[in-house]
């Protein structure tokens, strides 16, 4: 059996029903991802007993045997399944840290997709450069997430065009 492969970055209990709980995107060192909903959770955590709140979610959600827990936590060995909460890497467009400069102090980065990259690196004439996401998303009004489709998008959904698409900069902070 193939060793399981332990996540790129872990958060705390408390940052799961806060800042980082589900849909969440959240920064890693090398890329981003969105965390999963209640439903891609591991086993659950220890029950918590709040008998108001309960009695309220019971009522409000009319689901009678509704418990409360604790979010899912990772077990830090190596040798056992994940056991934590699912994440999804997202975005899944990356803008290139090589640049091609101009007289005029404009500047331009590669977009690229996942697919396109060498070991999570852009490659150009051999070299391999650190990608960053590109965090620019759409979503509908119900809360559904995907990318841009960057190559529909310029192109004016007239999507034949696979030339290499580039992301003009201007100015010192790349407004």
């Amino acid at each position: 059996m193939a060793p399981q492969r332990r996540p790129h970055g872990q958060v705390r209990q408390s940052q799961v029903i806060t800042t980082f709980g589900p849909g969440a995107m959240v920064d890693l060192p090398r890329h981003a991802v969105i965390i999963g909903g209640l439903e891609c959770w591991g086993q659950p955590g220890r029950q918590i007993h709040e008998e108001r709140l309960e009695a309220r979610l019971r009522a409000d959600l009319e689901i009678p045997g509704l418990t409360l827990h604790a979010p899912p936590v990772d077990d830090p060995s190596v040798d056992e399944a994940a056991t934590g909460i699912t994440a999804w890497r997202f975005p899944q467009w990356f803008v290139a840290q090589y640049e091609v400069k101009y007289r005029s102090g404009d500047r331009s980065r590669p977009l690229v997709h996942a697919r396109a990259l060498i070991q999570d690196k852009y490659v150009e004439d051999r070299k391999k450069y650190d990608v960053q996401p590109v965090r620019w998303v759409q979503a509908c009004p119900r809360g559904h997430i995907n990318d841009v489709d960057w190559i529909a998008f310029v192109h004016k959904n007239q999507a034949t065009c696979r030339r290499q698409l580039w992301l003009d900069e201007r100015g010192t902070t790349g407004e």
